[in-house]
């Protein structure tokens, strides 16, 4: 997967594919992203003090395995990212990719996941 073929499935805008292109030069942490299971979001999205709507719908949409495949790679990617940020003692912020916009839900909350 690369991030022209994500951004284009997802219909992503031009400032996410660049986002994303960037991010994907990115070495992925050795044993790659490891989401917790449905069963177990409630208790992976508690630090971030969301109100009960957001969080059930978070739990909702939890990745699982009717995710696409780009969609996927996108979580991967910023997991990616993330990962090395916090490796480098990175403080500065990060300008992140808007995903607002985009017409699937789970492409919206990619960056929670």
């Amino acid at each position: 997967m690369d991030a022209e073929v994500a951004a284009r499935r997802l219909g992503l805008d031009g400032q996410a594919l660049d986002w994303l292109a960037r991010a994907a030069e990115v070495e992925p942490p050795e044993g790659g992203l490891r989401l917790p299971p449905a069963s177990r979001a409630r208790r992976a999205l508690a630090p971030l003090g969301l109100a009960r709507a957001d969080e059930d719908e978070l739990v909702a949409l939890w990745p699982d395995a009717c995710w696409p495949e780009e969609l996927v790679w996108v979580v991967e990617t910023m997991y990616a990212r993330l990962v090395d940020d916090l490796a480098r003692g990175c403080t500065a912020w990060r300008e992140w990719p808007a995903l607002v916009h985009a017409g699937d839900a789970r492409v919206r909350c990619a960056m929670l996941v």
